[in-house]
C-alpha cells in the first residue's frame, strides 16, 4: 500500500484516539521494524490493516466502521495531494469519475509497486454515477468513506447504494451514487421556484400582478366560452392579445 496512506493513518490515529495511545506504540504492535513509513514508499497491506485494527480496539468500535470513518477523514487530504490534477470546477461525482484515468494513473507511474484499486465508472446523469470497485484488498468500505468525505468536502448531499459486494461473494463491488444537492424538487435547487402549480380547480386561481403595461383599451365583450373552455375572466392583455382564465367544461 502507498506510503501516503500510512502518513494519514498516523494523523487519523491522533484524532480518533484522542491521545489514548501514541503512534509509536501502535506501530510497535504491528511491525518489528524500526523504519518509519515514508509517503513515497510502498508497504505491506497487512501493516495498514493492523494499524487500523489497533486504532479500532483503542476506540472500542468495529474495524469496518473505523475503516469507513478513516475514508471520510482521508478524502479532503487526497484532494489536496492530487493538487493540480483536480479541476477546480469538479464536484464529488466528477472527481470520482476521473480518479482512475488521472489520479490512479499518476500513482502507478510514480510508484511502480503501488496498486491502487481499479475504479470503473458510468455517468448515467449529471446527478448519478455508477462505480465499480475492484481490488484484492476488498476495502470497499474505505471507498465508501472516501466518497462520503468528498461530499462533505464539497458541501454536497449524496446517497450511496451498494448493489454488489466482494464480501458477499460478488466478483466486484458496485455503488450507485446520487447527488441530491441539486435535485429539482429540493428547496435548495435553483429550479425549485421556477414553476408554481396549483392542482385545485380554476375557481381558486387568482390573477398574478404584472409589471408590464398594455396600450390596448380595457377588454370588453368577454366571451362566455372559447371552444370547450368556460371563460371565468381576463388575466391580462398586451401586445399579443388577451389571456383568459377558464376551465374545461367537458
Amino acid at each position: 500500500m502507498h506510503g501516503i496512506i500510512f502518513f494519514y493513518i498516523q494523523k487519523f490515529a491522533d484524532e480518533a484516539t484522542s491521545g489514548k495511545t501514541t503512534w509509536l506504540k501502535l506501530r510497535e504492535t504491528v511491525t518489528a521494524t524500526d523504519n518509519r513509513y515514508l509517503p513515497n514508499e510502498v508497504y505491506p497491506d497487512a501493516d495498514a490493516i493492523g494499524l487500523l485494527q489497533k486504532i479500532a480496539d483503542t476506540c472500542g468500535e468495529p474495524l469496518p466502521l473505523l475503516i469507513e470513518r478513516f475514508g471520510e477523514f482521508l478524502a479532503p487530504h487526497l484532494v489536496k495531494v492530487a493538487g493540480q490534477h483536480v479541476d477546480p470546477s469538479w464536484q464529488t461525482l466528477d472527481l470520482i469519475e476521473n480518479t482512475e484515468s488521472i489520479i490512479h494513473t499518476m500513482i502507478r507511474a510514480a510508484n511502480p509497486g503501488a496498486e491502487p484499486p481499479v475504479l470503473q465508472t458510468v455517468r448515467h446523469s449529471p446527478n448519478e454515477l455508477h462505480l465499480v470497485y475492484s481490488s484484492g484488498r476488498q476495502l470497499c468500505l474505505l471507498a465508501k468513506g472516501v466518497t462520503q468525505g468528498l461530499a462533505r468536502h464539497y458541501n454536497e448531499t449524496i446517497m450511496i447504494e451498494e448493489t454488489s459486494c466482494m464480501h458477499k461473494g460478488d466478483p466486484f463491488c458496485c455503488f450507485v451514487i446520487q447527488d441530491e444537492s441539486n435535485e429539482t424538487h429540493s428547496t435548495k435547487s435553483p429550479l425549485s421556484e421556477t414553476i408554481a402549480f396549483d392542482p385545485r380547480s380554476g375557481d381558486s386561481l387568482s390573477p398574478q400582478k404584472m409589471n408590464w403595461h398594455s396600450n390596448l383599451s380595457d377588454p370588453s365583450g368577454t366571451p362566455e366560452t372559447i371552444d370547450n373552455f368556460l371563460v371565468k375572466g381576463v388575466i391580462g392583455s398586451g401586445g399579443m392579445g388577451r389571456v383568459y382564465r377558464g376551465y374545461d367544461n367537458r
